[in-house]
């Protein structure tokens, strides 16, 4: 079974490919089906808006079902900072630099560094039908450590590991990771769905 994603983040895809050990599910671009350079608009006020945003309008683009996702990153300490705006947030496209800007914030603070890791999964079947799934990971944010995964993996520390996510093996990182479980389960509900049509 091929699933379409709709996504121009190669990592993401690269990682969602990576991690999922079902041989029978082929994760693609949407640009297997299109060479339009049209982009959808993130003007959702939540994940699972942004989610579906991005689904709905691949969708429409090639016409065939399209799974869509958003997540984000929010700090206990500056609960309105970051969230749905994660992306947006950011100076630079460099997912070091973003983190020095990240860790930059608590600079000489005493506040608490506890965050959640949020992601949101919306598969758009067609103008009626849509699943959705989501899945959250709570850490705290450290200087980095570790050299796996990408993104914000290497300061974000997960007190029961001792670790943070890029001192994880992949297969564990994998396990935990939000988008793989969020993943994971929208993987059983498209098969439940297929079952039942």
């Amino acid at each position: 079974m091929e699933i379409i994603v709709g996504t121009n983040n190669q990592g993401k895809l690269k990682e969602m490919q990576s991690g999922l050990k079902d041989p029978a599910i082929q994760l693609v671009s949407y640009r297997k089906y299109t060479t339009s350079q049209e982009q959808p608009a993130e003007t959702g006020t939540t994940y699972a808006e942004n989610a579906y945003l991005k689904a709905r309008f691949f969708q429409q683009l090639i016409g065939r079902p399209v799974l869509g996702d958003d997540g984000g990153l929010t700090l206990t300490a500056f609960p309105d900072l970051l969230g749905i705006h994660t992306s947006r947030f950011f100076h630079s496209a460099n997912p070091e630099e973003q983190n020095r800007e990240l860790l930059h914030l608590f600079e000489g603070q005493q506040s608490i560094r506890e965050l959640t890791l949020s992601a949101t999964l919306v598969y758009v079947l067609d103008d009626d039908k849509l699943l959705q799934t989501e899945a959250t990971l709570t850490g705290e944010l450290v200087e980095p450590r570790g050299t796996g995964g990408y993104g914000f993996d290497p300061i974000i520390y997960l007190p029961d590991r001792g670790k943070t996510l890029a001192e994880l093996s992949t297969s564990e990182r994998m396990k935990i990771s939000p988008r793989m479980r969020a993943l994971r389960k929208m993987i059983q509900q498209i098969k439940e769905q297929c079952d039942n049509d």
